[in-house]
């Protein structure tokens, strides 16, 4: 998921920027028209400011509005997705909060603007600038505690993977440290750091495998230690993909590392509970001997390209990217 936004102020910080643009707007305005009078004057460049503070602050807030993801228009995954990382009932709140100021904003500026076209003196026209300006950053004062926590929102929605939901999906599943990461670029050519360590992977690694014009998108889910019920946010993640996008699971099983094998099983064993499709891929192959393998109870592959065509055969739909 991808927001083009950057850092989001406070509201006094908008109020400013904005009330900055109005004034030197007037200050850039020439009056053409030699027979106003002084009053007539003011009341022309007052009008120029207040529009032009109006429309300031108006297109920050449609900004927040237009950039920010719709919850209730994504998708399944992106839906549940959303929950791992942000309060959905503080972030609507929060948005809706920028609707009524948007809205407040305008009735104001109706309001203001009415009333400075019939008065007659300097002062008057003074008082409803003066009070134009003062409502506006009350208006922006009482959402600071939401604009920041869209702020918050922002940097949490940078974390989220990009993930194409309209592209068949392989997950790669496993225990950490099994080499899940070489895998994903083995199949899609995807250049991963691999480290000798377990944990490595800290979100979601996607890749693509190609056939012909077409893509299946692969993603190397972050290693589980089968802890479903006290996941943290990079293991939801993780179940989230299996359970929402994966067509197809390609689980890794690894016969050098500490995990037991049982263990490993029985991981396998709950993911076949989720009724999807499952190859299953030995790695580290190379290193062992292959009689373990052949007398191993879940059967399997340890080549790629044997791996890459069992992918090609058990995806049943492969769509073309738009």
């Amino acid at each position: 998921m991808h927001i083009e936004l950057g850092k989001i102020e406070n509201g006094e910080w908008y109020v400013n920027k904005a009330f900055k643009r109005g004034k030197t707007r007037v200050n850039d305005t020439k009056i053409r028209d030699k027979s106003l009078v002084r009053a007539e004057k003011y009341k022309f460049l007052e009008h120029i400011r207040l529009s032009v503070v109006k429309d300031a602050l108006i297109n920050d807030l449609n900004r927040f509005l237009e950039k920010f993801p719709k919850y209730n228009e994504l998708e399944s995954f992106y839906k549940q997705l959303f929950g791992c990382f942000i309060d959905v009932d503080k972030y609507k709140k929060s948005l809706g909060a920028v609707k009524w100021a948007r809205t407040k904003i305008n009735d104001i500026f109706r309001v203001q603007n009415k009333s400075l076209a019939n008065k007659k003196t300097v002062e008057d026209i003074m008082s409803v600038r003066n009070v134009f300006l003062a409502r506006l950053s009350s208006i922006m004062k009482q959402i600071d505690k939401e604009l920041k926590y869209l702020d918050l929102s922002r940097m949490q929605i940078k974390e989220m993977p990009n993930v194409k939901t309209s592209l068949p999906t392989i997950a790669i599943a496993g225990f950490p440290n099994v080499g899940k990461s070489t895998l994903l670029g083995k199949l899609t050519g995807s250049k991963t750091e691999v480290k000798a360590y377990a944990f490595t992977t800290k979100g979601l690694m996607i890749g693509y495998v190609k056939d012909g014009d077409d893509k299946i998108q692969v993603i190397d889910t972050p290693g589980t230690l089968n802890r479903f019920e006290k996941m943290n946010k990079i293991e939801k993640m993780a179940d989230l993909t299996l359970k929402h996008l994966a067509e197809l699971i390609v689980y890794v099983f690894d016969f050098t590392e500490p995990y037991d094998l049982g263990e490993q099983l029985k991981l396998y064993q709950d993911l076949k509970k989720m009724d999807k499709k499952i190859l299953v891929y030995f790695s580290k192959s190379d290193i062992i001997d292959t009689k373990l393998i052949d007398g191993f109870e879940v059967k399997g592959v340890y080549k790629v390209d044997d791996l890459k065509k069992l992918i090609l055969e058990n995806v049943e739909k492969v769509e073309k990217e738009e």
